[in-house]
């Protein structure tokens, strides 16, 4: 149980970080701490105990422990494919049925990995190893920055179970979009990394809201809604995402800021 709460603070002290362009250890523990205890985990938790053998960073070190087996793996199997080339071949076809099977459990692990472990779509890790090299995109294509609405009052109102519903239910509506990664970027933010056309994901995205709007979700005798705002950027090969999400951010911004005032406008009305 330990390591959710660790992770539900990791992923709001992540966002928050992206506002300061250099972070001291200062600024982190410090900004773990209130996180913990904006979120009701402090008591949750020992902050102290967050050293090199938290819960958090064994994880962490499973995980590239993990990759590495499975690159070791992979060069392996690829070095026993070539020094078999010389056998008979009827033992070569055995062998290559083994390593095509071997071959699929390790593309399997390598997905394990890159796996966020509540909503079933890749994490950040996938992100800045696969989509980037160091800060900067791989190859051309849309990116997609959404941020629920109200998220904090779902979990306040509701409970974490609910919010961890639909936080799965948004990745499951985001998944649907073609060509596309989906990644959830930490908290209630994700990116979809799109190879479509940039027209056809703003489509996507204005459907989406749409259809969710006429929506009301249940939980015992409350109801609500799930929206969120986003912000939709083209990129090119080389481009710094940095950069790029800085710029999704204000537009994702400046869509909140329009909703709040129509909200307000209502409520005057």
């Amino acid at each position: 149980m330990e390591d959710k709460y660790l992770q539900e603070i990791t992923d709001a002290v992540l966002k928050e970080l992206r506002k300061f362009e250099i972070v001291t250890p200062e600024i982190f523990s410090s900004l773990y701490q209130q996180k913990a205890k904006e979120l009701n985990l402090i008591d949750k938790i020992d902050i102290k105990e967050l050293s090199s053998e938290s819960v958090l960073n064994k994880y962490y070190k499973l995980q590239e422990v993990t990759k590495e087996n499975v690159e070791f793996l992979s060069e392996n199997a690829s070095k026993a494919k070539e020094a078999i080339k010389n056998r008979d071949e009827s033992l070569l076809n055995d062998v290559h049925s083994k390593m095509e099977s071997l071959m699929e459990k390790i593309s399997k692990l390598q997905k394990q990995v890159y796996l966020d472990e509540l909503t079933k779509i890749y994490n950040r890790k996938y992100l800045f190893e696969e989509v980037l090299d160091q800060d900067y995109f791989k190859e051309d294509g849309i990116i997609t920055f959404i941020d629920l609405d109200k998220f904090k009052v779902i979990n306040d109102n509701f409970g974490h179970i609910v919010g961890d519903k639909v936080l799965s239910l948004t990745a499951k509506m985001l998944s649907e979009i073609k060509e596309s990664d989906v990644i959830r970027y930490g908290g209630d933010e994700f990116i979809v990394v799109s190879k479509l056309d940039k027209k056809k994901v703003e489509k996507f995205f204005k459907n989406l809201i749409a259809s969710l709007s006429k929506k009301s979700f249940k939980h015992q005798d409350k109801k609500f809604k799930i929206g969120f705002s986003y912000g939709i950027e083209e990129f090119k090969k080389g481009d710094s995402f940095s950069t790029i999400v800085e710029k999704v951010d204000e537009i994702m911004y400046e869509q909140k800021r329009r909703k709040k005032e129509k909200e307000q406008n209502l409520e005057v009305a």
